[in-house]
Parts: structure tokens; C-alpha cells; sequence
């Protein structure tokens, strides 16, 4: 540091001035002016010092701390150029709240809450409940109780009870006691209880004690005893428009008729049915003369005992002469009904209608 001395004036200064001038020297460069030397260390001067102008170095060394102000205090140190954190090297700022770090790939900011960090790869915030990271690939941001990732693949979103993920081909939605899942091929939700599929062909949906299942074919009702398959008519049923769903699931025709022919003169068999399954019944019967230009229709009314057969015609209608009689009768198992034809040849047609026991 520079420090005034006085020139000695040879024409005036004695020796004693001389030797005081010296002295003030030497105790200037030992405790005032800051020296350098050749030594790879330097050369060591303690003390402070303070200075007014341009300071120049061509590499300039803080060995514990670089600030602005004066020896006395400390003020804030303003940079009026550039300044380049070389390769390998950090610049770290921190306080009791807030540290922040710079290097040459990461920037990293925290506090007790928060921390936050840029680098190459990813941008990351995170604090006591909440945690951000974002990188060229994914989209992270999480809890302690929910957590959402969306990539180039699937959005996620999920809870300790609750997930959902989405991507191109379905979204799935899972919670403690209920699964869905949609994609272009079907829907699903299912649960403790509960399930039900849907796609382009069928409907299903099912329990513990109850399924149902419905496509274009069929439809079927189903439980721990009982199943029911109740299948859409033909086209010939479906043109007809006198057919019923019976219990079996089958399409049946209302009353349809059952065809005898006969061929000579003696008692034929048209009609019969059993004890065990039927009280009674009624039989819409009606008669062709294959020989002639003849018909006749009538009605039977028919009951048994479990013994024996009783039976009543009405309302008999012929288009000609009489054609033949009805007569009933039983064996062991069976009510039968007869026809004997004056005709060689006949058709006989027999419609019944029975009561179930």
C-alpha cells in the first residue's frame, strides 16, 4: 500500500534526519506495504489496509472470503463486468433459510420446505407435501397420498386408494373396491360385488349370486340354482308371429297342431297326454277326406281321475256328410283320444290346449 515519506534535502537534513528517513522505511515495509516475492507461496504482510483507486492482479485470491465495504464493515459487493464460474467449479450463496448452489450442470435452490433443482436432465421442486420433477420424457408430481406421472406412453394418477392410468389403448381406474377399464374393445367395472363387461358383441354382468349375459344370440339369467337361456326366434319363427318363450328358453309355437294321417276304418290314436303332468285339457281338432270333398272341426273337452278318461265334443261343424266319431279312454298311465273315420283315408289335425297339474 503506499505510504508518504519525505524527501532528504541534501542541502539541509543532517545525518540524524537521514538515519530517522531509513528507519521510517524499514518500518513501513515491515508493517505497512504489501510485498510479493519469486517464492511459489508469495511473501506474507498482516495487518489491514484500505485504498482509494484501480487495484490490479492478474489472478486475484481470497483465501477465506471476498466482500464489499470497508476494514471496517461489510456492505454489499456490486460486480460491474461478467463473471465465469470455470469448468469444475461450484458458486454456492447460502444462509440459515436458503442455500443456493451453481455449477456447471446444476442449479439446486432449498430450504427447510423446499428444494428446488435445474440440470440437464430434469427440473425438480420438492417440498414437505408436495414433489415436482419434470424431465424431457416424464411429468411427475406426488404427495404422500397422491402421485400423477404423465409420459410419452400413459397419464397415472394414484392415491394409497385410487389409481387411474391412461394411455392410447384404455383408461383404468382401480380404488380399494372397484376396478374400470375402458378401452376400444370393451368396458369393464368391477367391484367386491360387482362386475359388468361390455363390449361390441355382449353385455355381462355378475355377482356372487346373480349373473346376466346378453349378445346377439342369446339371453341368460343364471344364479346359484336356476339358469335361464332365452334365445331370439328364427327367421321362419319370428315371420310366423304365433310362437311363445317357454320356460326352457325355446321358442315354441302357441298351440301348434299335430298331424295323424289315417288309413282305414278302425279306432286311430290322434291325441294322448299324461296323469302325472295334466289335469285336463281341451283339443281343437279338425278332419280332411283324402277320398272326397269333406271336413269337419270340432272341440273335446277331456279329464281324468288317475283311473279313468270322461270327455265331451261341442261345437262340431261338417262341411258335408259325418265323417267319423271321438272317443277318450285311460290306461295305467295315459288319457288317449281316439278317431274312427268313415273315410279309408284322412288327415287329422289335433291342437291341445292342457292344464298342468
Amino acid at each position: 500500500m503506499t505510504q508518504t515519506v519525505t524527501l532528504i534535502n541534501i542541502s539541509t537534513d543532517t545525518w540524524q534526519t537521514v538515519i530517522n528517513k531509513v528507519n521510517e522505511l524499514a518500518n513501513l515495509s515491515s508493517n505497512t506495504f504489501v510485498t510479493a516475492n519469486s517464492n511459489a507461496n508469495g511473501s506474507i504482510t498482516t495487518g489491514n489496509a484500505y485504498g482509494n483507486g484501480i487495484f490490479t492482479f492478474t489472478t486475484l485470491t481470497a483465501e477465506s472470503e471476498l466482500r464489499g465495504g470497508n476494514v471496517q464493515t461489510a456492505t454489499i459487493l456490486t460486480v460491474t463486468s461478467n463473471v465465469i464460474i470455470a469448468t469444475g467449479n461450484n458458486l454456492t450463496i447460502g444462509n440459515s433459510t436458503v442455500n443456493t448452489f451453481l455449477g456447471g450442470t446444476t442449479l439446486s435452490m432449498g430450504n427447510t420446505t423446499v428444494n428446488a433443482t435445474v440440470n440437464t436432465t430434469y427440473l425438480s421442486l420438492g417440498s414437505a407435501a408436495v414433489n415436482v420433477s419434470i424431465s424431457e420424457s416424464a411429468l411427475y408430481f406426488g404427495n404422500t397420498t397422491v402421485n400423477t406421472v404423465a409420459n410419452t406412453t400413459y397419464f397415472k394418477i394414484g392415491s394409497a386408494t385410487d389409481s387411474a392410468v391412461l394411455d392410447s389403448a384404455s383408461l383404468n381406474l382401480t380404488t380399494a373396491g372397484d376396478d374400470a377399464v375402458v378401452n376400444t374393445t370393451f368396458f369393464y367395472f368391477g367391484g367386491a360385488t360387482t362386475n359388468a363387461t361390455m363390449n361390441t358383441t355382449s353385455l355381462s354382468l355378475g355377482n356372487t349370486t346373480v349373473n346376466a349375459f346378453v349378445n346377439t344370440t342369446v339371453f341368460q339369467l343364471a344364479n346359484s340354482t336356476v339358469t335361464f337361456n332365452f334365445t331370439k326366434p328364427t327367421a321362419a319363427e319370428a315371420a310366423a308371429g304365433s310362437y311363445f318363450l317357454n320356460s326352457g328358453g325355446n321358442w315354441s309355437q302357441i298351440g301348434a297342431a299335430v298331424e295323424t294321417p289315417t288309413t282305414g276304418t278302425t279306432a286311430q290314436l290322434i291325441a294322448n297326454f299324461t296323469f302325472a303332468d295334466y289335469y285336463a285339457g281341451e283339443l281343437h281338432i279338425a278332419v280332411n277326406d283324402e277320398n272326397a270333398n269333406n271336413r269337419l272341426t270340432t272341440k273335446l273337452l277331456v279329464v281324468h281321475d288317475e283311473g279313468d278318461a270322461y270327455y265331451s265334443e261341442y261345437a262340431l261343424i261338417e262341411s258335408n256328410s259325418a265323417m267319423g266319431t271321438f272317443a277318450a279312454n285311460a290306461n295305467s298311465t295315459h288319457v288317449r283320444v281316439y278317431f274312427t273315420p268313415v273315410s279309408t283315408s284322412t288327415t287329422v289335425k289335433v291342437r291341445s290346449e292342457l292344464i298342468e297339474k
